[in-house]
């Protein structure tokens, strides 16, 4: 039997480009293709899909959200994040949403097909780049979920958003442009799976950060 792909990406061109290593190969069909992360959950919930492959800024609601709802209501969806990005905080925070592998679009193309073929026999696949630091997590090195998740100057930002600072004062206190301090929030608010400033409190609190 074949395993059905559900390729989502909002680039044409990306999209084409991984269809066409499937396309290749007998025990793979291409199901269906979509551009925005809200296409995902309507094809997921009617079509016959096996895979998901998911990339992380897509239009719609955010990737962590869908990699939850497949997760809480498709489990027999294996979802695996194909992305640009390699930050140790974004792997550990989709893996902990629930995804089943996480492949970079520049390494290998085999490396994804490859991905697809180790979930649906139940495994987890991570990409080789990033994989040796999740060893070393696994392997007891000691770090706090803050240093796991946030990058140090996020983990700032988080303390002082427990501050009660705005933006503007959040700018201020550590010499950045408002812009930048926004776009802070924007990777925090992602990384931790949340919509608020009072989420990022409540999130802060429960992991000992605030």
């Amino acid at each position: 039997m074949k395993t059905r792909i559900l390729i989502a990406d909002d680039h044409p061109f990306i999209r084409a480009g991984i269809r066409s290593e499937f396309v290749r190969h007998d025990d793979f069909e291409v199901v269906a293709e979509a551009e925005t992360t809200n296409k995902v959950l309507e094809y997921v919930g009617k079509l016959p899909v096996d895979v998901v492959l998911l990339d992380i800024n897509m239009p719609g609601v955010k990737s962590i959200e869908v990699v939850k709802t497949i997760r809480k209501n498709y489990p027999q969806v294996k979802t695996i994040i194909l992305t640009v990005h390699s930050d140790k905080g974004m792997v550990l925070s989709m893996l902990k949403a629930g995804a089943d592998g996480y492949a970079l679009k520049d390494e290998n193309p085999n490396n994804v097909l490859e991905a697809v073929r180790a979930v649906m026999n139940g495994k987890n696949w991570i990409s080789p780049t990033v994989a040796s630091y999740l060893i070393g997590q696994i392997g007891g090195k000691s770090a706090s979920i803050s240093d796991n998740l946030l990058s140090d100057r996020e983990s700032t930002v988080v303390r002082l958003i427990c501050d009660g600072m705005t933006t503007r004062q959040i700018a201020e206190q550590i010499k950045m442009s408002e812009r930048t301090v926004e776009t802070h929030i924007t990777n925090i608010y992602a990384k931790l799976g949340v919509n608020s400033r009072q989420k990022v409190v409540c999130w802060a609190k429960e992991n000992g950060v605030a």
